[in-house]
């Protein structure tokens, strides 16, 4: 039996050098030199939404989550949404360049950006953080994960399952795609078969196999 699951999109993504990315599309390991570039967007419209699941780890030096170029990547700068090094989350050339002035902790947070009618607002978590105006008008946005240029790379994770972006309310950008994966619980696991999560099955034999409940496989 399977069941649909989340996978990150990797055709989606262009991995520059080799930063740290799991099975489930966790990425981590940036460098100046180890990054994720995006396609090519159309911002112009002024009415995108861009949606991420990030880990923080604190440190005291700044860390750029994501960079939007205007001409290419890491090219003449955009906007960014980063962290300062006394770990409050900011936005530079968006939202007037406000930094939110709690202190983050270590943890998991989900971050969207919503841009519409000339205000930029930051949720984080679903609260509102930033509240600031926007008047860029960016044709091609060339948009960098986890690289701010020549230095200030991020030092947690980015979730990319959960990169989406909208734009005038249409998604034209998801970091996820559905499959299916094996579903434990419509197997009994005799002994210790190795099982992967896409449910291929292996190391079987008269100890070690799946019951089904009207019948065995296994080695014979």
């Amino acid at each position: 039996e399977r069941r649909k699951s989340k996978i990150w999109n990797k055709g989606q993504f262009t991995v520059v050098g080799s930063p740290t990315i799991t099975d489930d599309g966790v990425a981590s390991g940036f460098s100046t030199v180890k990054y994720l570039n995006m396609p090519v967007l159309d911002l112009s419209s002024g009415n995108f939404t861009i949606e991420t699941t990030f880990k923080f780890i604190p440190q005291s030096t700044r860390q750029v989550m994501w960079r939007c170029a205007t001409d290419a990547y890491l090219g003449t700068f955009g906007f960014l949404i980063g962290i300062t090094p006394d770990n409050k989350l900011y936005t530079s050339g968006v939202a007037s360049d406000i930094t939110y002035s709690t202190i983050l902790t270590e943890g998991l947070y989900t971050l969207k950006l919503l841009v519409q009618n000339g205000s930029a607002k930051v949720y984080l978590n679903g609260n509102l953080i930033i509240n600031g105006t926007y008047n860029k008008t960016i044709s091609t946005a060339y948009i960098s994960i986890g690289q701010a240029k020549e230095s200030d790379p991020w030092l947690g994770s980015i979730d990319l399952k959960q990169f989406k972006i909208y734009i005038d309310n249409n998604l034209v950008f998801d970091g996820s795609a559905e499959t299916y994966v094996y579903d434990p619980s419509k197997f009994t696991i005799v002994g210790s078969p190795t099982i992967t999560e896409y449910g291929v099955a292996s190391g079987l034999d008269n100890n070690n196999y799946l019951d089904l409940g009207i019948t065995k496989l296994n080695a014979t």
